[in-house]
């Protein structure tokens, strides 16, 4: 069982690592955000959309729900991991959308370890597994697509991606938000 201490010192690591995956790939990348802008710019948008989202997100999540152990500890640094991955590779779309089922399979995983930790307070396992469904949705449109057309494809796919990202994490943070309200109600 962790401490409260190594709870923050989990929290504070992530919370560099997310500032070294940011960074560190922006740099690697300044072409292809400042240039003219191309889909591989547009790849690049929708994935630190992500990463800033889910940053922002997880903060929310692990307010509520700190770590017990250092299972999820290890998840969030698989997760940076793959967000790293499909950064460097973010003009291959085939990186890019299998790199979007991997981190929803990672958050799934994530949340059944909440639940496992907080029990029936945490279930968010729902939504995670909706998501991981429409993230892998996507990828089969995108691949469907592009045998088709492969510049409409890859627009059409990478819209529905990044509409996807704000609407999962919105819809996230209205759960957390009730999870919160009912806590305080039963107290």
């Amino acid at each position: 069982m962790s401490s409260a201490k190594d709870s923050k010192n989990y929290v504070l690591f992530i919370d560099v690592l997310y500032a070294v995956v940011v960074g560190e790939t922006i740099f690697q990348n300044t072409n292809d955000l400042f240039q003219k802008i191309s889909l591989s710019t547009f790849s690049l948008i929708v994935i630190y959309c992500s990463i800033i989202t889910s940053f922002i997100f997880w903060h929310k999540g692990i307010s509520e729900f700190a770590h017990k152990n250092a299972n999820r500890f290890f998840i969030d640094v698989i997760v940076l991991i793959t967000y790293i991955a499909i950064v460097t590779y973010h003009s291959s779309l085939n990186v890019v959308f299998f790199g979007f089922v991997v981190l929803y399979s990672l958050y799934l995983l994530w949340d059944a370890l909440t639940i496992w930790d907080y029990g029936e307070e945490a279930s968010r396992f729902t939504s995670s597994l909706v998501n991981l469904g429409i993230a892998f949705g996507i990828s089969v449109l995108w691949f469907i697509l592009s045998r088709l057309n492969p510049f409409y494809a890859d627009i059409i796919a990478l819209s529905c991606l990044l509409i996807f990202i704000v609407v999962s994490q919105i819809h996230d943070i209205r759960q957390l938000t009730k999870i919160k309200k009912r806590y305080y109600e039963v107290v």
